[in-house]
């Protein structure tokens, strides 16, 4: 029973370090100058879940489970949090060449008018 818990802290903590790495090697991930900085967050709660998963047998198992749900939330938190700073920083929507804001409906009736 123990070995079973182990094994599945031991593959959320894997999760939690394939996903960070995947959003480190997306391009905008790679021209933030806070690229290290946030991966090593990242890294640091993977970490800090496979520490829990090692001292999880001392505790009730719905400390564990709430430790996990609460180290995967701050997860988010930091990639929600870090996403939302990029997107101030880049150029709205509208002004990005090549957008059509005619919808989809219009365009379909003008080429039909021909």
């Amino acid at each position: 029973k123990a070995s079973l818990a182990l094994a599945a802290i031991a593959a959320t903590a894997l999760v939690m370090l394939a996903l960070a790495t995947i959003a480190g090697t997306a391009e905008s991930a790679q021209r933030s100058p806070y690229l290290a900085v946030d991966l090593l967050r990242h890294y640091l709660i993977a970490g800090i879940t496979l520490l829990a998963g090692a001292f999880g047998h001392r505790v009730p198992p719905v400390f564990v489970v709430s430790g996990l749900t609460s180290l995967c939330l701050l997860q988010v938190a930091f990639s929600v949090r870090r996403r939302c700073t990029l997107q101030q920083e880049c150029e709205p929507t509208e002004n990005v060449p090549g957008f059509d804001p005619q919808p989809q409906a219009e365009r379909f009736e003008a080429v039909t008018n021909r």
